[in-house]
């Protein structure tokens, strides 16, 4: 049952859907965050469904591509938030998707954003993303290439800290950590 309606999903070309109606929206100069933010929710349920809509979504390039531009473009702190969620939920389902959107670019753009924006909630999820990110060493080394870690430990020292991004940094650098001991043996 849970089959054919994942099936049905595909069918209606529900992916193809999304991503021209985000490019539709973004195209836009005002008013496009709240639409963004209600597609990023659609995009964040269709990745949580199943793995095959999950790779749809990562396979569609262009959804990604304008996730990590309305992250740059965006003057809404809560949309960046919508879109990290977004990301999360397609790393969740389809583990390989994180190196794709790792291999965007996507780590200092959000960097970018959380600097700009200096919101609680969006460091929270960021932070949440990246720990599931780091969670494959293959991911954690390229982050630590990056360079991006330092930036994010001095986000998290700052006073304003949401209490749950601490735990999520320490386990950000205990990923890292793992894996680059893991590569000296």
């Amino acid at each position: 049952h849970g089959r054919s309606k994942v099936d049905h999903l595909r069918g209606l070309g529900v992916v193809t859907t999304v991503a021209d109606l985000l490019r539709k929206v973004t195209s836009g100069e005002s008013g496009w965050e709240s639409p963004a933010q209600q597609l990023m929710l659609v995009v964040t349920h269709l990745a949580s469904v199943d793995k095959d809509v999950g790779s749809d979504i990562m396979a569609h390039s262009d959804i990604l591509r304008t996730m990590v531009g309305i992250m740059q473009k965006s003057n809404d702190p809560s949309t960046c938030v919508a879109v990290v969620q977004a990301f999360k939920a397609m790393i969740k389902t389809v583990p390989s998707a994180c190196f794709q959107i790792m291999g965007m670019g996507t780590p200092l753009i959000m960097m970018e954003a959380l600097r700009k924006h200096r919101s609680e909630p969006f460091l929270e999820a960021a932070m949440g993303c990246m720990e599931i990110s780091t969670s494959k060493p293959e991911v954690a080394r390229a982050l630590t290439a990056s360079g991006i870690l330092p930036g994010l430990a001095g986000m998290v020292g700052s006073p304003h800290l949401p209490p749950n991004a601490g735990s999520s940094l320490l386990n950000i650098v205990e990923n890292v950590a793992t894996c680059s001991e893991e590569g000296r043996k």
